[in-house]
């Protein structure tokens, strides 16, 4: 069985050269960040020198993890730790206009 089979659709394939290109010296911003792929995203995004990366999400203790955790890596960049339902659109809006991700 291929890939391809399972998308129903041909795999698109995004280079690391590009993906670097949109993410480097940028402002990224990561919802539901406590969650354990959301974690991983992060661990992936930080090898593509993002000048910070904003993490959200409504679940304190596992957000607390998730900061250890990428810190705990020794990569340079900064983290920028929000709690915060992204439901609540005045306090999401609040937290966009002062990080101005891209």
């Amino acid at each position: 069985m291929r890939i391809e089979d399972l998308l129903g659709r041909d795999v698109i394939d995004i280079g690391a050269q590009e993906i670097e290109k949109q993410m480097k010296g940028k402002v990224i911003c990561v919802t539901g960040a406590a969650v354990q792929s959301a974690a991983s995203l992060c661990r992936q995004i930080i090898m593509f020198a993002p000048k910070r990366i904003v993490l959200i999400d409504q679940s304190e203790s596992p957000l607390f993890h998730t900061e250890y955790d990428l810190k705990k890596m020794g990569l340079l960049v900064d983290l920028s730790i929000y709690i915060c339902d992204v439901t609540n659109a005045l306090q999401l809006e609040k937290i966009l206009s002062e990080e101005r991700p891209k």
